[in-house]
């Protein structure tokens, strides 16, 4: 208000004040929607940036696994594992968990995702996650395990990571 001049309210004919006023809200909501819609649109693009940097295999063959999140049961923990995202550690009983990692890479083999910089230890290093990816008719995350404090490991078995011979030879549909 401070930087309208008398010209600029005397621009609003006697009468019309409130008119004005509804005008000037309906047109603030308005842009405050479009800013909304546009910062929407820019994370969309951003999320999609992302994936396309992903190192979904030489042949895009781990990209099915980009948007999949797969679960184990310990019989103390849920774990909870998105793809080229993160991973989590959750008690029975529920709550948000404790995140093992980020996607951090491959291994030089190409056969364990790496999660990495998760929740720091007590008195330990911060939590990372080994997933070694082997081939399964089923997509499934198993054996995990703790076989260093708070550095996890677990199996993913998944199509993905069938060769094609493997594929005929167990009669998958992997097309």
């Amino acid at each position: 208000w401070a930087t309208e001049s008398a010209e600029d309210l005397a621009a609003v004919p006697l009468g019309t004040e409130e008119e004005a006023i509804r005008a000037a809200a309906d047109a603030r909501s308005d842009r405050d929607a479009a800013r909304q819609e546009r910062d929407s649109i820019s994370s969309a693009i951003e999320a999609k940036r992302a994936l396309l940097a992903v190192d979904d295999g030489p042949q895009h063959e781990f990209f099915p696994l980009a948007h999949k999140c797969y679960t184990a049961r310990t019989r103390e923990y849920n774990y909870e594992l998105c793809v080229f995202k993160d991973a989590y550690q959750k008690g029975l009983s529920g709550g948000h968990g404790t995140q093992l990692g980020t996607f951090s890479d491959w291994d030089p083999a190409r056969t364990t995702m790496r999660y990495t910089n998760g929740v720091r230890c007590w008195n330990g290093p911060d939590r990372s996650f080994a997933v070694r990816v082997v081939c399964s008719e089923d997509e499934v995350l198993s054996t995990v395990d703790e076989p260093e404090k708070c550095t996890y490991t677990a199996v993913l078995g998944t199509p993905a990571a069938c060769s094609g011979q493997h594929a005929a030879v167990t009669d998958l549909n992997l097309v």
